[in-house]
């Protein structure tokens, strides 16, 4: 576990602190990483230096990482920018993973200026059937918290025929979180309910949150409180939900 700030170059500042970790016999043993990444406020929101950074580009060293079971990665005033691709290579490198946590912050009360925008064409976030992919090649995956794309009519229809076809079960995916924070509000979904069958099909073990009990680390599930009443008002958060349908 660590926490890692950066005051000029975000990229190569926390490439160069995370290319240990990569290094032979390091990689072939790590199992666990945890990482808060925190850049200079001041620049990002003077427009001075971006609001974003490519995940492979500051994280690359990490897909060395082949005994890799939890990833945990907290990005404080810059969004991580994922691609498919990006999670492809997830898939290809950590064969064992059971927990992926990444979540970026990117709330402030400058916002609205030119230089805060975390949904401006150039971030990347990945799709839901690339993150499918990701959980039926990691077959030992639990949990799952990653801010998605939006999805589109069409992308359902796709993911459809895949589970049409698809000849086994991931049955130890118990908690995929969407969407967080203000991300819900942004979010757009086509029917959740389709969605959410489709999903169910391919992980049945699937739950929505909780109102009491074990928080997220203990392990368990992730609770309703968590999100505020607005975003418990989303399609984001009313997708996960219907998951508890099926789990009651």
């Amino acid at each position: 576990m660590g926490h890692i700030p950066s005051n000029q170059d975000f990229t190569s500042d926390i490439t160069k602190l995370v290319k240990p970790l990569g290094s032979e016999h390091i990689a072939a043993s790590l199992r666990k990483v945890h990482l808060s990444l925190d850049t200079n406020f001041a620049l990002v929101a003077s427009g001075a230096d971006a609001i974003h950074a490519p995940f492979a580009d500051v994280l690359r060293p990490l897909f060395r990482l082949h005994a890799l079971e939890e990833l945990e990665v907290t990005s404080w005033h810059r969004v991580l920018s994922i691609s498919d691709e990006d999670v492809w290579d997830m898939a290809t490198a950590w064969p064992f993973l059971r927990s992926l946590i990444i979540a970026s912050d990117s709330k402030s009360s400058n916002r609205a200026r030119i230089a805060w925008t975390p949904y401006a064409p150039s971030i990347s976030r990945p799709s839901i059937p690339a993150l499918v992919h990701l959980a039926e090649e990691c077959r030992q995956l639990t949990r799952l918290r990653v801010d998605v794309a939006d999805m589109s009519e069409e992308d359902l229809h796709v993911l459809e025929t895949h589970v049409a076809v698809a000849t086994a079960r991931q049955t130890q995916l118990m908690h995929w979180i969407p969407a967080w924070g203000d991300h819900c509000l942004h979010l757009s979904l086509p029917d959740i309910d389709r969605l959410a069958q489709a999903l169910h099909q391919l992980f049945p073990s699937l739950k929505g949150s909780g109102s009491g009990g074990e928080g997220w680390h203990r392990p368990g599930r992730p609770m309703k409180h968590w999100w505020t009443e607005e975003e418990q008002e989303t399609a984001a958060y009313r997708f996960m939900e219907k998951f508890n349908e099926w789990s009651r």
